[in-house]
């Protein structure tokens, strides 16, 4: 499998969680996976759910990405990024928010994409961004 054809099929599972959630209000939380072969690791894991959160003092309904886990032969291949930007054309929502950045090169790569630092959250070592969709 392709690293564009790891994030076709999150973003597939990412719109399907979306869409179970408008419809039945279904849980607010979930594991999207790409599964290996038989026998290997998952190719890559992220886990979303819809929140609301205050943020510049009004509440946003978000899409947060609080997990996600590439495995080793793919990453620094697009699929964060590509991942990114799947949620970004599909949350209904408007607002993303990444939790706990534990890196500093993808939190500076979060910026250059238009993601700003919450200044509210205090996480030693890690870094908490936003971004709110133009209306």
């Amino acid at each position: 499998m392709k690293p564009e054809e790891v994030v076709r099929a999150l973003g597939a599972e990412l719109q399907a969680f979306i869409d179970s959630l408008q419809m039945f209000k279904a849980a607010k939380i979930k594991w999207l996976e790409v599964p290996g072969l038989e026998g290997d690791s998952a190719l890559a894991r992220v886990y979303v759910r819809r929140s609301q959160r205050l943020i510049n003092r009004a509440m946003q309904q978000c899409m947060d990405l609080s997990s996600m886990e590439v495995r080793s032969d793919f990453q620094k291949k697009g699929v964060l990024s590509g991942f990114l930007q799947e949620m970004e054309q599909r949350n209904p929502w408007g607002t993303i928010y990444v939790e706990n950045v534990m890196d500093q090169a993808i939190a500076d790569a979060l910026r250059r994409r238009g993601y700003v630092t919450d200044a509210t959250t205090i996480n030693e070592g890690s870094t908490c961004l936003y971004k709110i969709r133009p209306r």
